[in-house]
Order: C-alpha cells, then sequence, then structure tokens
C-alpha cells in the first residue's frame, strides 16, 4: 500500500521509505497540497502502477519543493497457468 495525501497545507514529506507490492495502484499520490509543499529525501521502491502522482501542487507565490527523492522499480514477475 502506498501513500494518499489529500488537501494539505504546509506538507512535509521527507526522509521516507516507501516500499510498494503489486497489489498498490500508486506508491505516493498527493493532490492539492498547498502552502509551499516539500517533498524531499525519500526512497521509493515499488511495483505499481504509478509511483509518484503529484498534482495541483504549491503555486507561483507558494512553490512546491520536489528534490533529492530516488525511485527503483521492480518489474512484476511473470505467472505462468498450467
Amino acid at each position: 500500500m502506498g501513500f494518499y495525501i489529500y488537501r494539505t497545507n504546509g506538507l512535509k514529506f521527507t526522509n521516507n521509505k516507501i516500499t510498494s507490492g503489486s497489489s498498490a495502484y500508486y506508491s505516493l499520490y498527493c493532490y492539492y497540497p498547498y502552502q509551499s509543499p516539500e517533498i524531499s529525501g525519500n526512497e521509493i521502491v515499488h511495483q505499481t502502477v504509478t509511483v509518484l502522482d503529484i498534482l495541483y501542487a504549491g503555486t507561483s507565490s507558494n512553490r512546491a519543493k520536489l528534490t533529492n527523492n530516488t525511485v527503483a522499480t521492480i518489474p512484476v514477475a511473470q505467472h505462468t497457468t498450467v
């Protein structure tokens, strides 16, 4: 399971390790983070459809900071039906 973050003010999402299996749709979904959100220093290891989905982050006067995040993709194993 990943993180679903919706409508926050001054979000600081930093220095986390997120490991998502194939059953999770996203690793980090962040929608409408207001007031200069910061997403930095995170390590994401995933098998999901969506790794980072960040929508409507910040404004021209309150910019979002998305820095120094590491993403690793692990291929989903192929299954054979006999």
